[in-house]
Parts: structure tokens; sequence; C-alpha cells
């Protein structure tokens, strides 16, 4: 059976090799006339932005693998940790720079027991009897992953330890958030306020530096709201919402809670400037990750707060021609990528469970209800089909986020079902779309049912037949019907977003889908993966469709 799932995949993706090579033909690589944003505020004090890691306190939350989490930090300001980071660059500059043995900068940064914390970890070595096939959770701030800092320290430490780490990137705020509800082992992040009251509040048990870089303030080159050179970053700031005032600028705010927002926000509070607010036309909140406030930063020609490790990943894909994406896309398609292999495996696999379980519980469910409308027609009786009806066809049109936060809510750790550990995993991610596969394959399935001709019912009781083999009859009639409504749900659940990225994470390797890994390879500006995912999603959805079309015209002829 896997062998023959790998072959339908295999051919997928060489259809979808075909139609995105078909569609590079129209188009040329040129690059294409783009702005280009560029540094104008730096080292200023107040842009300094360390990082520290916190474990989760397993008295607040005793789920938590917190042997692991201490293995986990000790390794991260180890002499091995701290020279990964050192040594990771883009074109030739440090992104991070390790706090190593330097505690004076340590302390100087509000790690005040800095040195008293590296000797504690040191001596550490419980870590080394732990059971390592439990699932360790990182939650961490989006700089660490999409500057691709994780990529370089996270796979080392996972062969020294036999471990998969679980690593779930939001903003800081967010990050503590999942970290409060007992959702993560450690946290990773950048906001000094946020992360003392963590562990003031008890949910962390205590607070440790392991890096620091800084944030840089960058804008259009014309510079329309002269910052370049001024002395510090409040004075950049309020020459920039000046000139928003006048119509000549405008600034993109994460608006997200991350540690780079917060900054934000005491600068402009510093200058008693309330921002967001209606009369602020110029001030855009856009409530998303760095990457994508980078890409809307350079299509709007607007300034923004970035930390210098994203800028520096992401500054060259700003100036790259989207176009170029599609022949990347078809480079990934074509090589049989797998990471594009195993997205496309997973959500498969997730989707073709959650409707087969959807049909055990939708088909019935959906037969009883069309069953009745061959029943009498008593007041009483219309009265309850009409209501029953009601509340599928309301369910048909469940939200997929609304899923998502309800089944988020059951399955945290503070929620009645967290003990199960099903969060961020696949399972969460069947439940969320078993639940909107129901209505749908039930909706179908009682309108098949109801639609059979009554004269088929009639007559195969006149001629001896039990209700349960009249209804057999009928089952048989609506064949056509109880298929398309498989194929219709899985439609819907292979192209469903928001309820999935709520309970799955969109962690890489574990949990992402295409769906998901599209929203945020567009995030990161990663078209050609994007493109190829969706080249592939879409290839899935002529497929099914396809299959619909055939059935429903099947149907009529019969």
């Amino acid at each position: 059976m896997r062998k023959s799932a790998k072959t339908s995949i295999a051919l997928i993706l060489l259809a979808a090799t075909v139609f995105g090579g078909t569609l590079s033909l129209g188009y040329t690589a040129q690059p294409s006339e783009l702005y280009s944003l560029v540094v104008l505020v730096e080292n200023d004090k107040i842009l300094l932005n360390p990082y520290s890691a916190i474990p989760v306190n397993p008295e607040k939350h005793p789920q938590t693998n917190f042997n692991m989490t201490i293995a986990f930090i000790k390794f991260l300001i180890s002499k091995e940790g701290q020279n990964l980071i050192a040594d990771f660059r883009k074109d030739g500059e440090s992104l991070f720079i390790p706090f190593s043995n330097n505690f004076t900068l340590a302390e100087s940064l509000g790690f005040s027991n800095q040195k008293q914390e590296f000797k504690w970890y040191n001596s550490q070595t419980a870590f080394n009897v732990v059971n390592q096939s439990e699932p360790f959770f990182l939650t961490t701030t989006t700089s660490t992953y999409e500057s691709g800092l994780l990529d370089s320290l996270i796979p080392v430490f996972e062969r020294e330890f036999n471990v998969a780490v679980y690593t779930i990137s939001v903003g800081t705020g967010q990050a503590i958030e999942i970290a409060k509800r007992g959702d993560a082992d450690v946290v990773l992040v950048h906001s000094r306020e946020l992360e003392e009251a963590f562990v003031r509040e008890g949910y962390g048990t205590h607070r440790v530096g392991v890096m620091y870089n800084d944030f840089v303030i960058i804008g259009p080159g014309n510079d329309p709201a002269e910052i370049k050179n001024v002395p510090n970053a409040t004075e950049a700031f309020r020459k920039i919402g000046e000139a928003g005032a006048e119509g000549k600028a405008l600034f993109i705010s994460r608006a997200d809670k991350s540690g780079t927002h917060l900054l934000e926000m005491k600068i402009w509070s510093q200058l008693s400037i309330q921002p967001s607010t209606p009369q602020h036309a110029w001030y855009l909140e856009a409530g998303a990750s760095m990457a994508t406030v980078l890409r809307m930063s350079n299509e709007k020609q607007a300034y923004t707060l970035v930390d210098r490790g994203t800028w520096l990943s992401k500054k060259k894909e700003l100036s790259t021609p989207v176009l170029e994406g599609l022949f990347n896309a078809v480079k990934l398609i074509g090589s049989f990528n797998p990471e594009v292999f195993s997205i496309t495996l997973l959500s498969l696999g997730v989707s073709g469970i959650a409707v087969l379980l959807g049909a055990v519980v939708g088909v019935p469910l959906g037969t009883l209800l069309g069953w009745r409308s061959f029943r009498g027609k008593k007041p009483i009786v219309n009265l309850v089909n009409i209501f029953s009806r009601n509340i599928v066809n309301t369910f048909m049109g469940l939200p997929p986020i609304l899923v998502g936060l309800v089944v988020y809510l059951t399955l945290s750790a503070s929620g009645p079902l967290g003990p199960l550990e099903l969060l961020y995993t696949p399972t969460a991610m069947i439940l969320a779309q078993l639940i909107m596969a129901i209505p749908i394959i039930a909706g179908i399935t009682m309108s098949a049912v109801g639609s059979v001709d009554k004269a088929i019912r009639e007559k195969a009781l006149s001629l001896g037949a039990t209700e349960r083999q009249t209804m057999l009859i009928v089952l048989r009639e609506a064949r056509t019907g109880i298929l398309t409504a498989m194929v219709a749900a899985f439609g819907a659940a292979i192209s469903e977003v928001g309820g999935i990225m709520i309970v799955g994470g969109n962690i890489r390797w574990h949990t992402r889908v295409l769906t998901t890994a599209i929203l945020y390879e567009t995030e990161l500006g990663d078209f050609g993966l994007a493109i190829a995912l969706g080249v592939v999603l879409l290839s899935l959805a002529f497929a099914v469709n396809l299959i619909l079309t055939y059935l429903q015209l099947k149907g009529v002829k019969r």
C-alpha cells in the first residue's frame, strides 16, 4: 500500500512538473526593476537585541521534558553551540554574536546572573538518562528560524542526543503564551520585559543569555523622512512620524507582540506618540512575521524596524524577480525534492484518514437523515427533519479557523485532553479535519439518499423486502452521491489551512502540509518552494475534481 501511495505521488509530481514547465515557457527570468531598501539607522544602544533561553517550569507543567530542556540550553551555551552561532554567516557577515564567556557584556544587557547560570548548566548531567523518545518542543521568535540559524544548531543537537526537536516559530509574545499553557518545553526569545515576567510569574525557571545582535531601521533609498545619519533611533522615529503626517512616508509595524514590535512601541512611547490610531494613516499594522513585513516594506517603500539577522538573511530575496520562483519550482518538482515529497505525502495521509473516518460517521448519519424523508408527513416528523437538516447544513459551512481554535483549546496542555499530548501532531490535524469532513459527507449523503425516487422504496417493500433490505437498495441507488460526498470532503480537507495551522503548528518535517507550507514559504519569500507546492496542490485539486466530474456524469447516465 505504501508503494502504491508513493507511486501515486510520483505521478502527481510528474504531472505538476509538466504543468509548471508549460507555464514557464511563457516567461523569461529577466529581473524586474524593483526598489530596494537600505539600512538608514544603526548602532544605537537602545537597538541592542539579546536572546535568552528559558526552561518551562515543571512545577507548573509536570508533563514538560525538563531534563532534555536542560540538555538543550547547555548545548546552546557550550563551546560547541556558541561556535556554531558565531560561524553562522550570510555573505561573510555574522547574524548573531554569542555571549560565550563575556559575562560583563551579558550583565550589561540584563543577565545579572549570567556567570552563575553558566556554572549551573555546566554542572548538570541528569539529561544523560532521559527518555529520548519523548517529544521535545521549542517555541522561538521568528528571527532565529527565518534567518536559518536553527537549521545550523538543531540538527547537531538532534544527532548528539538522538531526539527530535519540534520547533514552533512565532513572535516572542506568542511563544511565551504557548509556553505558559504548557505546550512547549523551552523558549528562545528576545524581550527582556516579557522574559522576566514569565519567570517572575512562575512559568519559567530562570533565563540565561545565549547571544545577541541588534536592530536596524531600514527604509527606501530616497529616504523621504531624511533619517539617515540621525544620532539615535528615537530621533529617527520622530522624523518618520512627522513625514508620515505630511503624507511623505509610511511605517510598517509587525504588530504581533513580538520582541521587535515591543521595542518599536517602547520607542514610540518615549516620543509620546500612539501611532496605532485611525488618524495615523501612515502607520500600517501587519500582524505578521518579520520576513513578511520586509516584503511589504519593499513593495510599499516603507520604513520598518528589523533585527539584523533577519535583514542580512532576507535582503537579497527582496530584489529577486518573482518569476525566478517558477523555474526553481520546476526544478524542485522535477528532481522529486524530498521536502516536497514529504509534505505531499503527509497532506494526503492526514486528509485521507480524516475523510475515511468521516465517512464512517457521516455516511450513516446522512443516510439516517435522508431516510427520514421517506417517512410519513406528520408535523412532528417534518419538524424534526427540518431541524436536523438545518444543523447539518450549518455545520457544512463550519469555519476551519473556528474548528482549529476549539481543537487547540481541547488538546492544549491546560485543556481537558492535554494529558494525551496530541497537540502539534498529525493526529491533532486529522481530528480537526475530521470535524470538518463529517458534516460535508453527512450533508451530501443526506441529499443523495433523499433524492432517490420514492417509487424504488415502495416497490421494494411491496415485493416483501424488509426495512433494512430496502435501505440497502436505496443506498445502492445513492452510491454515486455518497462517493461524491467523500471526494468533496477530501477536496475541502486538503485545501484547508487555518485549522491545521493552529493545531499542527506547521512544524517542518512533522506537521507541515501543502497549504501551511505554501503560506509559510510565501511569507519567507521562498517563492520557488511555494510555487512548487502550489502546483502540486493544484494538480491534486484537478485530480479530485476530475473524479467528482466523472462520478456526476456516471450518475446522470445511470
